[in-house]
């Protein structure tokens, strides 16, 4: 199916695959953030409602990044693109990305709650994953921009 470039389906494809990403990474991006703030301030009022308990749906959309991708290549022809250096590069950065943040973020989400729940502080093992949490956050922001780079311009 060739859609093409400027056609408003196509254009609400790449749009939902552009915000995926957005949504995705940012929300990644404010739990890092907020694990921060744990180490720095557990008394915070607003840990207690970012983490509740509940899984953060919004930081886990990474995984329909590609899904989404697939699709825009699909109503767009744009098959050729895979055998470029960009976007190989890009595919590598979101899978080391999303590879990271399911290993180091996701799981501190629920560690930092229960410590909050049980106002047991005093794991030092819990504190040293959610510091690498915390930079595992970040380097996963920085890939998100790169990867984000690498699709708009196709240097």
């Amino acid at each position: 199916m060739n859609l093409g470039v400027g056609n408003p389906i196509y254009d609400i494809l790449l749009l939902a695959h552009v915000i995926i990403g957005m949504v995705g990474y940012f929300s990644t991006s404010l739990t890092s953030w907020m694990a921060n703030l744990y180490l720095k301030d557990r008394g915070h009022p607003g840990l207690g409602r970012y983490f509740n308990g509940k899984t953060n749906w919004a930081s886990r959309m990474i995984v329909f990044v590609p899904v989404f991708g697939l699709v825009v290549a699909w109503a767009g022809s744009l098959w050729s693109d895979f055998s470029q250096v960009w976007f190989i590069s890009a595919i590598g950065i979101w899978f080391a990305t999303a590879a990271i943040v399911s290993i180091f973020v996701w799981p501190v989400e629920r560690s930092i709650y229960l410590a909050l729940k049980d106002g047991n502080y005093a794991d030092g093992s819990r504190d040293q994953r959610v510091k690498r949490a915390v930079f595992v956050g970040g380097i996963s922001s920085i890939g998100y921009v790169v990867a984000f780079y690498l699709m708009l311009f196709k240097p």
